[in-house]
């Protein structure tokens, strides 16, 4: 049995979730709670907050 299919499915499922993590944890040590994704105009896209407000500071 060839394994190596398997194999190649598992990274590519895993990286971008890796890549989630890494984000996510990257965001939290810089204490960010908002991200915000704004046009040229400076009118909001999308936003996700981070937390509950009392945790944010």
């Amino acid at each position: 049995m060839d394994l190596s299919p398997f194999a190649i499915a598992l990274v590519v499922v895993s990286l971008p979730i890796v890549g989630f993590v890494a984000v996510a944890a990257w965001l939290a040590e810089r204490r960010i709670g908002r991200v915000r994704l704004v046009d040229r105009t400076g009118k909001t896209v999308a936003e996700v907050v981070l937390g509950h407000p009392d945790e944010r500071g």
